[in-house]
């Protein structure tokens, strides 16, 4: 289901004297907080990446910050059963992505040709995650002959969401101003809602997963001539049936928090697709 988010698009560098200043290199951060950005170059060179700096990673609680690549090895494999949250699927998460005019999406790294005048850059988290992310990617580019900025105007994302419903546009009505505000407000609490409720899903997969080694272990039966080790294990079933009814009631708790999330954000896309006919 498309939901929107804004697109801050940079007209990034510094303005030639009398047009004809030398190239430069332009140097912009990027939040991993920010989701997909759009970067508009001008001039008549054809810009190219020249350095990535930094790092950030996609849970700042569990996962150590990583550089373009993204998180890979170990980390990458812990965040497999999360795979759905990817912004682009076949990436590693928290992978700095490029997405081409084409719709073509890579990995961005130095020595990068910019085609065309405009690059689209992010972190590869679905945006209704970004807020338990931290760090930032410096990028530079040579031949970054753009004009003054920055301006942040609305794009529509070609992956998966459409513009933002609270951006202000000449000649509309007030009242019309006043619902995409409210839409807008709306969907801000909706994405913090889903945030929390990936933060619950990775939690209950981890204790699943804990539950499930003990399980095992509870299974390897040993036995002793004074039968203490039946007791050790008669008192650790009780203890893990316990944990186990614990997990169950949080679990319900997740699903129907879930059920709620989903109705209510099938209020907003109604109610967002309404509103696009108002004047």
């Amino acid at each position: 289901m498309k939901r929107p988010y804004m697109i801050a698009a940079a007209f990034l560098g510094m303005t030639g004297l009398a047009g004809n200043a030398a190239a430069q290199e332009v140097c912009r951060s990027l939040s991993s907080r920010a989701g997909w950005v759009s970067w508009t170059f001008a001039g008549d060179g054809q810009p190219r990446v020249s350095s990535i700096s930094g790092s950030w990673t996609v849970d700042a609680a569990n996962y150590a910050p990583v550089g373009p690549q993204g998180h890979t090895g170990a980390d990458g494999q812990r965040l497999e059963p999360f795979s759905e949250y990817k912004a682009v699927q076949g990436f590693p998460f928290g992978a700095l992505l490029t997405r081409s005019e084409s719709g073509a999406v890579s990995i961005l790294q130095p020595g990068t040709m910019i085609s065309g005048t405009r690059l689209m850059v992010g972190i590869n988290d679905s945006h209704t995650t970004l807020g338990d992310n931290q760090g930032e990617m410096r990028i530079c580019f040579s031949d970054a002959r753009t004009t003054s900025g920055p301006v942040s105007v609305p794009v529509t994302a070609a992956a998966s969401s459409a513009s933002s419903a609270g951006t202000s546009r000449p000649g509309i009505s007030a009242s019309c101003q006043a619902e995409r505000n409210e839409l807008t407000e709306w969907g801000e609490e909706l994405r913090q809602w889903r945030s929390e409720l990936n933060g619950m899903r990775r939690r209950l997969s981890q204790w699943r997963r804990e539950l499930e080694a003990t399980e095992r272990h509870l299974n390897n039966v040993t036995t002793d001539p004074y039968g203490i080790a039946g007791e050790v294990r008669r008192y650790n079933i009780s203890q893990y049936e316990q944990e186990r009814r614990e997990y169950n009631r949080e679990n319900d708790a997740y699903d129907r928090e879930a059920r709620e999330f989903n109705e209510e954000s099938a209020a907003y896309n109604r109610r967002l697709e309404a509103s696009r006919s108002c004047q």
